[in-house]
């Protein structure tokens, strides 16, 4: 039996848990199980509780990987591989809970900002590099990674020009009066 600690913690069993995430990967490529699987409640339950998590390095790879790849390791342990980064030069800059719903904002150190949605990001296993989730210039770095969570307000702060609304100036006094 595994206790996860990652997230909102799940306990179970390992072969279980690698059924689970086989079949779910199965699932999203439109394959078809084949016979052994879960039974559909044990399956829903699993899916249920399922949470994800958004990695990037900084040459703008990443990938979002179910919590469920991600076992708990004893102290003294060697830990588990992130991201599978075989050029010596290439960190990681982020690793975060993500919903499907939320948004990106990447930053270099160039100053290029790119904006994309979490649900673009393909999911892949924990050792994976990933895809291609930001081009950067020749000896440019992600240097930021940001999370925007949707919470569901819209662009309702936001005028007919697209500039966000600041509200009342310092004075207390709408600024276009």
């Amino acid at each position: 039996m595994i206790s996860m600690s990652i997230l909102g913690g799940a306990v179970f069993e390992t072969a279980e848990r690698d059924l689970y995430l086989k079949q779910s990967t199965a699932l999203r490529r439109g394959e078809e199980m084949e016979e052994g699987g879960l039974p559909p409640e044990i399956f829903e339950e699993y899916q249920n509780g399922e949470q994800f998590i958004l990695t990037l390095a900084d040459n703008g790879l990443g990938k979002r990987t179910s919590a469920y790849d991600y076992r708990v390791t004893k102290r003294g342990g060697k830990g588990i591989e992130l991201m599978g980064l075989a050029d010596g030069d290439v960190e990681v800059v982020g690793a975060f809970p993500v919903e499907d719903s939320d948004g990106l904002v990447l930053v270099t150190n160039g100053g290029q900002l790119i904006r994309c949605p979490v649900g673009g990001v393909r999911m892949a296993r924990r050792s994976t590099r990933g895809v291609k989730i930001f081009t950067v210039s020749e000896g440019d770095r992600v240097v930021s990674v940001t999370r925007l969570n949707d919470d569901g307000s819209g662009d309702e702060d936001m005028d007919e020009d697209g500039a966000v609304d600041a509200g009342p100036d310092e004075g207390g006094e709408d600024a276009s009066e």
